[in-house]
C-alpha cells in the first residue's frame, strides 16, 4: 500500500476561494459593537464604590473610571482618570468634596463634583483599602500594615500612624467629631474617641471574622458582613458581636442604611433587607447574574447597587420593602 499524500492548496488558490466565500455573506455589521463602545456605561465596566451630595452622584471603578450624574441619577457621564488608575472607594467630604481612592497609594479629589480631578500620593509603599471623611472635613485612608493616614489639608500633607504588624485594614466610618471606629483582618475592631488622636483595640470578631463592609448606625449599633453570608451586629459599641441569620452562603461585600432600615448586597445579585432581626432577601426584579460589590443610598428614598459587568441600579425604597424571596435555606429545602 503506497503512502497517503496530503495535499496542499496553493496560497494563491486558497486566496480566490476564500474572497469568493466571504462574498456570499452579508457584511460584518459593527454598529452594535461600536453603539457599546461609545456608551456611558458598559458591560466592561467594574464599579467598585459610588458616593453621592445632593443630586450630584459619583461612581469609581478600575481603568480609571469615574461615572458622574448631576441629576440625580437620570444620566451620567463618563471619564477616564489619567493613568488608569484602579480606583477602590469613593466618599464624600464636608462642602461636597468629593474624594476617590486608588489601589496603588493615590487620592483623588474634585471640586465639582466629579467634573474634574487632582492626584494627591499618599507616598506609601503599604496598600489603601477605603477613605473616609470625618464630620470636620479632614481625609481617612486606612490600609495594610494596620496603616492610618490622615489629611487635613484635602490631600496636600498627610500624618501617618502604623502598628506595624500584618493585618490589613479594610474600613474606616466616624460617627461624629470625636467617634470613629475601623475594622479589618484577623477580626480586628479599632475604636477612637478623641478624633482620631488615639486608636483602641477593642475585643476582636469572632473567629477572626475578615468583615468586607463595616456600618455604624450609631455610638453602640453596628454590623459587619463577609464570606459565606455572614453578618455580624453589636449593640455595646463593638465591645462584642452576634450573627444575625441571613439565609444565604454568598459574599456580602455592602451594607448601608436607607431611611432607618438596613440594607446588605452580595453575591449572585443579592440584595437582603433586615426586619425584626432577621435578614430577608428582596426579590428586586433584576437579572443581575455577577455579585454587587456597592451600595449607597440616595435623596428621595432610593437605593443604589453596583457591580462587575457594568451594573449600576437605582431602586425607589418603597419598591425594596414590597417582597421579600423565601430565605435561600428554606429553598434548598423546599
Amino acid at each position: 500500500m503506497g503512502m497517503s499524500r496530503t495535499r496542499v492548496m496553493p496560497l494563491f488558490a486558497g486566496l480566490v476561494i476564500l474572497g469568493a466565500m466571504s462574498g456570499c455573506e452579508a457584511p460584518l455589521d459593527l454598529r452594535a459593537v461600536e453603539k457599546s463602545r461609545l456608551s456611558t456605561i458598559r458591560r466592561s465596566d467594574v464599579l467598585q464604590a459610588a458616593s453621592a451630595s445632593g443630586t450630584s452622584i459619583v461612581v469609581v471603578g478600575s481603568g480609571g473610571l469615574v461615572l458622574r450624574s448631576a441629576d440625580a441619577g437620570q444620566s451620567w457621564q463618563r471619564a477616564v482618570l489619567d493613568g488608569w488608575p484602579y480606583l477602590i472607594d469613593v466618599n464624600v467630604c464636608k462642602g461636597g468634596l468629593f474624594a476617590a481612592l486608588s489601589y496603588e497609594g493615590d487620592v483623588w479629589v474634585s471640586h465639582d463634583q466629579g467634573a474634574t480631578w487632582s492626584r494627591k500620593s499618599l507616598d506609601t509603599a503599604e496598600q489603601p483599602q477605603s477613605i473616609t471623611c470625618d464630620p470636620t472635613g479632614r481625609l481617612w485612608v486606612v490600609g495594610s500594615l494596620m496603616t492610618i493616614w490622615a489629611s487635613a489639608d484635602v490631600g496636600e500633607t498627610w500624618s501617618t500612624t502604623s502598628l506595624d504588624e500584618d493585618v490589613i485594614l479594610t474600613e474606616i466610618q466616624f460617627i461624629d467629631n470625636d467617634l470613629g471606629y475601623i475594622t479589618g483582618e484577623f477580626g480586628t475592631v479599632m475604636r477612637t474617641e478623641d478624633g482620631g488622636k488615639n486608636w483602641e483595640r477593642l475585643p476582636p470578631l469572632p473567629d477572626e471574622f475578615y468583615p468586607q463592609d463595616m456600618y455604624f448606625q450609631d455610638r453602640e449599633h453596628g454590623w459587619v458582613a463577609g464570606l459565606v453570608g455572614v453578618i455580624l451586629r453589636t449593640d455595646n459599641g463593638g465591645q462584642s458581636w452576634q450573627p444575625e441569620q441571613t439565609g444565604t452562603l454568598v459574599t456580602m461585600y455592602g451594607l448601608e442604611l436607607l431611611n432607618g432600615r438596613m440594607f446588605a448586597v452580595g453575591g449572585e445579585g443579592t440584595i437582603l433587607r433586615l426586619d425584626g432581626g432577621q435578614w430577608h432577601a428582596v426579590d428586586h426584579g433584576e437579572p443581575i447574574r455577577f455579585y454587587l460589590r456597592g451600595i449607597r443610598s440616595l435623596s428621595g428614598d432610593r437605593l443604589l447597587v453596583l457591580g462587575p459587568n457594568g451594573t449600576l441600579k437605582i431602586f425607589a425604597g418603597a419598591s425594596l420593602l414590597r417582597d421579600v424571596m423565601q430565605p435561600a435555606a428554606a429553598r434548598d429545602q423546599g
